[in-house]
């Protein structure tokens, strides 16, 4: 029983550390969006020529600091859902649950941009809600 309460603490610890090590990634690569243009330039003969133009933006950039608030979101419920596990009470059951679909929730809301990353962070703490459960079915 003691084993069960452990593993739903690492896991939920895992599921925090993934969500934060996203954050990072997405906010110190620079390369995290690419942009292509083409532009047409007359030549020295007088013919037209398309130029094509590849350029990378990081998220800050794109986004500015709004879209620092998007990135937090999983890192608070992942850490919301860690300390939760914690509590003494019998609602952490309801809560834990909660928070791991409210995580999966926001990486397939966000799929295209940034929520693909947070993926392993929802799976980590559906897990983790899943041994809670085994712990609060076998103290009862």
């Amino acid at each position: 029983m003691k084993g069960i309460q452990i593993a739903a603490k690492v896991t939920a610890g895992i599921s925090a550390l993934l969500a934060v090590t996203m954050t990072l990634y997405v906010v110190l690569t620079p390369d995290f969006y690419v942009t292509y243009s083409e532009i047409v330039v007359e030549t020295l003969n007088g013919d037209l020529d398309r130029v094509s133009k590849i350029g990378t933006s990081s998220y800050l950039q794109v986004n500015g600091l709004y879209g620092l608030i998007p990135l937090a979101i999983p890192i608070m419920l992942s850490l919301f859902g860690y300390w939760t596990l914690f509590w003494v009470t019998k609602s952490r059951l309801i809560i834990i649950w909660t928070i791991a679909i409210l995580l999966l929730l926001f990486s397939f809301l966000f799929i295209f941009s940034i929520g693909l990353g947070y993926v392993p962070s929802g799976i980590a703490m559906i897990l983790a809600a899943i041994f809670e459960t085994f712990h609060f079915c076998k103290a009862r």
